[in-house]
């Protein structure tokens, strides 16, 4: 038994070295898991930021070719907006010289509105006063001829006793 004995504490000690070697390679072996898994990483992250900076450099060149089209349609806008107002003020100005225009000749048609009415007002006055006139003179004729009549009247009266006496 004693040999069986020492013949187990035997085994158990290669078991014993026999497991430190195992743990020792086990550990190398993560070891290089860890370290294939950190260069890994490491190409990894490097790649990443490689597409990173990429990206970004392609962002900026997207950024500047947009700012200068937006700049470019801006300036074109900006000066479209200005011919505009050109074109408004000269407008304003042709309008405001047909303005004036027009209200020289309201007042040019008012003057000779004006006028007319007064040589209206004068043609009326003549003309009632020449009415007036020619009703006088009518009433004048009409009381000469009863005149005339009452004379011939008168006459045929005396006639007509002097015929009668004769």
């Amino acid at each position: 038994m004693i040999t069986q004995l020492h013949h187990y504490n035997e085994d158990l000690k290669k078991t014993s070295i026999g497991v430190s070697e195992h743990e020792s390679i086990v550990n190398r072996e993560i070891e290089k898991v860890v370290l294939a898994n950190q260069y890994e990483l490491e190409a990894i992250k490097i790649a990443f930021e490689k597409e990173l900076r990429k990206a970004e450099k392609q962002l900026r060149d997207s950024a500047r070719k947009d700012e200068k089209t937006v700049r470019a349609q801006l300036t074109e806008a900006l000066a479209q907006l200005e011919g505009a107002r050109r074109d408004k003020d000269k407008m304003e100005d042709k309008l405001n010289g047909q303005i004036a225009e027009l209200k020289e000749i309201i007042h040019r048609l008012e003057a000779e509105n004006n006028e007319l009415r007064a040589q209206n007002a004068s043609i009326l006055d003549e003309y009632e006063g020449y009415q007036t006139e020619v009703k006088k003179e009518q009433i004048r004729n009409e009381l000469l001829m009863r005149e005339q009549e009452e004379k011939m009247k008168q006459m045929e009266v005396e006639t007509s006793t002097t015929q009668e006496l004769s």
